[in-house]
């Protein structure tokens, strides 16, 4: 992405378990989508993710572009990240006398 180029849409992003679940409505989203309507842009994509933080940084970083997140996995908990499509690579090592292995997913680049 050009930082030079204007930008004519958005992506949303709502973060809730309760909207996810039912049990609230987000009200935000009309107002927004309505307001950027009006001032000629258009709202590209709309998600709601649950209240986790892993998720979200994962979400976050795929919104904005970046090619895959890596991270520092306590090797107890490998197949947790495997199951989200991370994949482990290089040795095991020791952080705070805790066995770790790194782990990257890559995203599919945009179309």
């Amino acid at each position: 992405m050009q930082a030079d180029k204007p930008v004519d849409r958005f992506g949303l992003i709502v973060i809730g378990d309760e909207i996810l679940a039912g049990k609230r409505r987000d009200r935000h989203f009309e107002g927004i989508g309505g307001m950027l309507r009006s001032r000629g842009f258009r709202v590209a994509w709309f998600r709601i993710l649950p209240d986790e933080p892993d998720l979200l940084v994962v979400e976050l970083a795929r919104s904005i572009g970046f090619p895959a997140v890596e991270l520092a996995a306590q090797s107890h908990a490998i197949g947790f990240y495997e199951r989200h499509g991370f994949a482990a690579y290089g040795p095991e090592f020791l952080d705070a006398d805790i066995p770790h292995r790194n782990m990257r997913l890559a995203f599919e680049p945009p179309r």
